[in-house]
């Protein structure tokens, strides 16, 4: 199963809470015992004197006769002591047994530099593994061990200490415990606590987070903040592995190059860790600040790998400060910002950075020396602030989720008041709809009726007109069954393309020739016609259908309007795929703009509506003397089904 936006925040959430719980189990379990004060015991020893001298010859050899020097611990800075010295040194510490033969005695070292062997009499109790190039690591690595009682000597004994120093190492010696087992086991347990199990759970709390920050940002490519975090969470793992290897060799050549590495690695978890904050505050020249960043980290990488021997302490120092200034000034300025800003997020952010500034001046006095403090606060306050930016970046994951899904609750109720508009809408559409469809249905009965049966009565009421004497009840019974024809007709219309299209043009005209001829017989109204003499194709019913309305309209025109006394009907095919229809008068003409314009006319507008609804083109020209209807039909391979 993959974890999905909502399962993150809880996830981290969850890693944050067990590593606090566990932090604060081990708070529990050592603090205590460091806290825990010895009672006052005559067995313990006591130092007299602790002097130092530079070592001459090989690793281990025998410590020199005359150059001692009496010194205190911590003894650190032997560049103010020898100054441009690059060799190893000599401690010895003399002190005083109680001898207390119930009591068993214990020598605690908290840290030496580089490298040592440690001898109780001139007899060898422990040493490093490589006391030359490359060195062995004994920085930060608190170390104890129980005198035997075979070494020891009534009255006064000496500690001898061997020390490998580097050039780019702070070298020398750290603090010392000599007592009673008991009193060394107790400050052995709270030294590892500081200098090496609070790192440990340092770097394995920043490895999990940055996993998880990674993985995050994976899947939201647009939250940098998170893959910035991921990334400082990478360099400072490889930062803290660093320092607790326990050998330089064989990843290193010597200590030179591990001191090189290790201050690149430094600058390069400040840069990110700068620009993590940055983007956090969402800063709008972010851009800038990563370019300005692998710029200075590529300027800074050459001058560390290529600088000699003699001028790379300088040159480290340089490096270390500039990443100083980087670190300073963004814990300085992110807070001004934040505080313009007043976004809770950012707030708390500055707060940690503040406090990361004041560990950070307090530990950097305190390595210099410059600081009368002996212990680095760093290796607390780096996992506390890790977890603090972590709960802060959850926290802004969640802030978002919420977000989101406070828009997908807005989208949902929008998209329903969309699909209910929607629905009114398509509603009042529906009935427009149905509205629009009777008007035309209404529309089609009103012009086939007069098209129809509208011309069937002009021209039986002009046949009635012309009559001298009482029509017989036999003929005007014919004139009603004509009517009646029309009627039915035009009622069967709605199946009109079931019906049957005439196999000749000449059948197809044929009744119509015979209702309008006797009519122009009897108007002395001399009409010529000409026919096709088959179709090619065949028009389809609908077109027939339309065309004979027409027809009986223009015709009834001219019987009622024209005043004609010639009439031509032409029906022909000036090529395969065109059907041409053409009726001209000599009457008295009409403006056909003007009627076309007032819409008065409701026989022009339906013979224009029909021709349109086949796809025919309808012309009309008038003049006095003639009139002119021509209708362009195309025809194609389908009409005929």
């Amino acid at each position: 199963m993959g974890i999905t936006y909502r399962s993150m925040p809880a996830i981290l959430l969850r890693y944050c809470c067990s590593v606090i719980t566990l932090w604060l189990g081990l708070c529990v379990l050592i603090v205590p015992a460091q806290a825990q004060s010895q009672p006052h015991n005559i067995c313990e020893p006591r130092l007299i004197t602790v002097e130092v001298a530079q070592a001459v010859g090989e690793p281990l050899s025998p410590p020199p006769e005359d150059g001692w020097h009496t010194t205190t611990l911590p003894d650190k800075n032997w560049a103010s002591r020898w100054p441009a010295y690059r060799g190893n040194a000599w401690y010895k510490l003399q002190w005083q047994n109680p001898n207390c033969d119930n009591q068993p005695l214990a020598l605690h070292i908290s840290s030496l530099g580089v490298a040592g062997a440690v001898f109780l009499n001139h007899s060898l109790l422990w040493r490093d593994a490589n006391l030359s190039e490359p060195l062995s690591r004994s920085i930060g690595v608190p170390r104890y061990w129980v005198l035997p009682d075979a070494l020891l000597k009534p009255g006064l004994n000496t500690v001898w200490i061997w020390v490998s120093g580097a050039t780019t190492q702070f070298t020398g010696l750290q603090y010392i415990e000599l007592g009673t087992l008991p009193t060394v086991l107790a400050t052995q347990r709270a030294a590892w606590w500081q200098n090496q199990a609070l790192l440990l759970l340092n770097l394995g709390v920043t490895g999990v987070l940055g996993t998880l920050a990674f993985f995050i940002w994976l899947r939201r490519r647009n939250e940098q903040s998170y893959g910035l975090y991921a990334l400082q969470a990478l360099l400072w793992v490889l930062y803290c592995s660093l320092q607790l290897r326990h050998e330089t060799g064989p990843l290193f050549s010597d200590s030179l190059q591990f001191s090189r590495v290790n201050i690149l690695l430094f600058l390069s978890f400040i840069l990110s860790f700068s620009l993590f904050v940055w983007s956090f505050g969402n800063y709008t020249h972010i851009k800038r600040l990563c370019i300005a960043a692998i710029v200075l980290f590529t300027l800074a990488s050459p001058a560390v790998l290529l600088a000699s021997s003699t001028a790379v302490p300088l040159v480290l120092l340089g490096v270390f400060f500039i990443a100083l200034i980087v670190f300073w000034s963004t814990c300085l300025l992110f807070p001004v910002r934040a505080w313009r800003n007043k976004q809770t997020e950012q707030i708390w952010l500055s707060l940690c950075l503040l406090s990361y500034f004041a560990t950070s001046v307090h530990d950097t006095l305190t390595i210099l020396g410059l600081s009368s403090s002996v212990h680095l606060y760093s290796a607390y306050t780096s996992l506390l602030t890790m977890l603090f930016m972590s709960a802060l970046l959850s926290w802004r994951l969640v802030n978002t989720m919420r977000r989101i899904e406070q828009f997908n609750k807005e989208l949902t109720h929008s998209v329903a008041e969309a699909r209910e508009e929607l629905r009114d809408t398509l509603a009042r559409k529906h009935e427009l709809a149905l509205n629009n469809s009777r008007l035309q249905e209404r529309l089609h009965i009103a012009q086939d009726l007069h098209d129809g049966l509208g011309s069937s009565l002009i021209r039986s009421m002009a046949m009635i007109e012309q009559q001298k004497t009482p029509l017989p009840n036999q003929q005007f019974l014919s004139i009603l069954k004509l009517l009646r024809d029309d009627l039915r007709q035009l009622i069967d219309a709605g199946a009109s393309a079931k019906l049957d299209v005439p196999e000749l043009p000449s059948t197809w005209i044929a009744p119509l020739r015979y209702r309008f001829g006797n009519l122009f017989d009897s108007l002395d109204i001399k009409a010529d016609w000409v026919i096709a003499p088959q179709w090619e194709p065949r028009p389809s019913p609908l077109q027939i259908l339309a065309l004979t309305r027409l027809v009986e309209e223009a015709l009834t025109n001219v019987v009622k309007h024209s005043r004609a006394t010639h009439l031509n009907i032409a029906l022909q095919q000036p090529d395969d795929h065109t059907l041409q229809l053409i009726i001209e008068d000599n009457g008295i003409g009409f403006d056909v703009d003007a009627v076309q314009t007032a819409g008065l006319s409701i026989g022009m507008r339906s013979m224009a509506n029909r021709m349109q609804h086949i796809g025919a083109t309808l012309h009309v020209q008038s003049r006095p003397g003639h009139t002119c209807l021509e209708v362009l039909l195309p025809l194609n391979t389908t009409s005929a089904k």
